[in-house]
Order: structure tokens, then sequence, then C-alpha cells
């Protein structure tokens, strides 16, 4: 179980031309933005939707560090620790205390969203003005 969030250019689309236009590597910025940002934005949402279980012993990932990321090319996944493995259960919706799927990951995943794209259309205007 895991979440991705993979930039997609049209919701960037009013500065691909300025973009495009630039002579320094884009494609890496926005990878250092995804390494120093993404998972400080987009873990905080999902933790904030994780159901608590009263039934549950030691260490809840509602106050734990319960995530790591895993960083491809303009891509992050955030995915639970082998501790908090167990989030996929409700997650999914999967055993016979989860009758229905709650999808915490994507919700939260979705809700940062925009304040990541937020993040990233400042440091590439950061980096255009450089050049420009």
């Amino acid at each position: 179980m895991s979440v991705k969030f993979e930039f997609d250019f049209e919701s960037l689309q009013d500065l691909r031309s300025r973009i495009e236009s630039v002579d320094s590597d884009i494609e890496t910025e926005l990878n250092q933005v995804l390494k120093a940002e993404g998972k400080k934005t987009i873990e905080p949402s999902i933790t904030q939707l994780i159901p608590i279980s009263i039934k549950r012993k030691g260490a809840h990932a509602k106050n734990s560090k319960w995530a790591t990321q895993k960083l491809g090319n303009l891509e992050i996944v955030i995915k639970p620790t082998k501790a908090f493995e167990y989030l996929a259960f409700p997650n999914l919706g999967i055993g016979k205390r989860n009758h229905s799927a709650q999808e915490f990951m994507e919700l939260g995943r979705d809700e940062a969203i925009p304040n990541l794209i937020e993040i990233t259309e400042q440091k590439i205007i950061e980096k255009l003005e450089e050049v420009f």
C-alpha cells in the first residue's frame, strides 16, 4: 500500500512556456522540490486522516513517524514503514473489522497536492527570475 504523486504539467500550464525557454535543468529543480518538500507536505495531510483503533496496542501511526519516502523521476511515493504496514487494512477496507475502504492515504495526498503545487510554482518562479 502506498500513494503516489506525479507532476502533471497541465496543472502548471501557465508556466510551461516559460519553463521550456529556460536553459537550466528544470527537471532537476522539480526533483529537488519533491525531495525537500514532498514528504513534509503530504505526510501531515495523511496523518490527520489516519483512524485510531482503541484495540491496537503499542505505538500508533498517528502519533509516530509512520511514513517513508521513495523518490523517482518527477515522483515521490509515500508508504508506511514496516511497523505500520497494518494501515493497509483500514485504507483498503480489507479484513473483518474494515467494512469499507477509508482511503485516507489517497485523500491526504489529494489534500496536499495544491500546497505542493504552490511550493513548486514558487521555486520555479524563483529559478526563472534568476535566469530572466
